[in-house]
């Protein structure tokens, strides 16, 4: 009896931990425009996508110059022979075309965590772009944020300084009138 319960929950289990053809899952994703926006991003695999590799491009415009941060995570989990895992993760930044690499990773830290940096003129049509393999047997997942904090233009700074300046002269200026 015992033997023929085992069975069953073998047959039953096998669909879920043989992998699939290998085939590359492809999303693209528009964003509009980002800048002085944080934009969640992120995609979840089932137990059919086993084996395949996966290539999510997020496609953003900048308004205005920025510094542009993309970051994802990944969380593996196991349940007995059941996985929920991705593998191989990388990110790029890119131009329109895919030709200009800004910044790219592919070393996950401790935490599964893949980040990336650059700073961005006004543009449209920039490329984020996560791949990977779904390698967990129940599927797997990632989640992230695209963010770009616009750079201050020069004369932002020139106004700074010399609304400093006056501060300065006035509180000078105060102090000699008081001694």
């Amino acid at each position: 009896m015992r033997k023929a319960l085992y069975a069953a929950i073998l047959v039953a289990t096998a669909g879920y931990m043989a992998p699939a053809s290998a085939v590359t899952i492809t999303s693209t994703t528009p964003l509009g425009d980002i800048t002085g926006l944080a934009k969640n991003i992120g995609n979840s695999f089932g137990a059919a996508d086993y084996g395949s590799s996966f290539s999510d491009l997020y496609t953003f415009d900048l308004s205005t110059a920025s510094q542009s941060v993309g970051t994802t995570v990944t969380i593996d989990l196991s349940v007995g022979p059941l996985t929920f895992q991705l593998s191989n993760m990388a990110i790029r930044l890119t131009d329109s075309t895919g030709a200009t690499t800004f910044a790219m990773d592919n070393s996950m830290d401790a935490s599964g965590a893949l980040q990336l940096s650059a700073n961005l003129n006004a543009g449209t049509a920039y490329r984020f772009l996560v791949t990977g393999d779904v390698a967990g047997t129940i599927g797997g997942g990632y989640a992230g944020v695209l963010l770009a904090a616009p750079i201050p233009e020069a004369d932002t700074y020139a106004m700074m300084l010399a609304g400093l300046g006056l501060v300065g002269f006035m509180a000078r200026r105060r102090a000699r009138s008081m001694a």
